[in-house]
């Protein structure tokens, strides 16, 4: 009787210890879905924008409102996740190179994002700035009027980074960015599975006797 109680008290333990297991659900994070204009960039004339996720966790994906011309012939686009050190892009997290459409997968990268930490969106291409008439642009969609709170669009010209704006007021690019919140479990949940682990092993140890 008192195993059977013993085993069952492990099983419970062990349990009420699984969200530290399980996968959590990706949930939006940050958004910024309003658009009135876009920016094209390039090589020599990339373009950021920085947010702070609410929430510590793993990167998964990210919408972005990117545009293709119809006449492009370089359809590449290196998208970076990076840190954001006194106002320009700092560590390179991760790097995806996109060809079309506007989400971004970032699921097998393993990128840790913490919350209220800021983080840069970079957006650039092999391509050099186009000359005048060059229809071979990939823009991305942004909204003026600073509508985002959390972060800003930032453009870099002439080998410095400032914040983009459009008749002297600041933007931000469409975006939006998916989570999975890292589970911490409590402290009694902890000690509950530890227990149990440790039932187990002397149930065990008791049997081998």
């Amino acid at each position: 009787m008192m195993k059977k109680l013993a085993i069952t008290y492990a099983a419970v333990a062990l349990i009420a210890n699984l969200p530290t297991m399980v996968s959590a659900t990706p949930v939006l994070d940050q958004k910024q879905e309003t658009s009135n204009a876009g920016i094209a960039f390039w090589q020599d004339m990339p373009v950021a924008q920085t947010f702070k996720p609410s929430i510590t966790g793993q990167l998964v994906q990210l919408d972005l409102g990117l545009v293709w011309s119809t006449q492009v012939s370089d359809r590449t686009a290196h998208i970076t996740i990076t840190e954001w050190v006194e106002s320009s892009p700092g560590t390179a997290l991760w790097q995806v190179d996109v060809t079309s459409g506007t989400i971004v997968d970032f699921s097998a990268q393993n990128i840790s994002l913490v919350a209220e930490e800021t983080y840069a969106i970079v957006a650039s291409r092999e391509t050099q700035s186009f000359g005048e008439g060059d229809q071979d642009i990939i823009l991305l969609r942004f909204k003026s009027e600073d509508p985002y709170d959390r972060g800003a669009l930032y453009h870099k010209s002439n080998g410095e980074w400032s914040e983009f704006q459009v008749s002297q007021v600041y933007c931000d690019a469409v975006f939006a960015t998916w989570m999975e919140q890292t589970v911490i479990p409590a402290p009694g949940a902890v000690l509950l599975g530890s227990i149990g682990v440790g039932l187990v092993g002397w149930l065990r140890r008791r049997r081998t006797l």
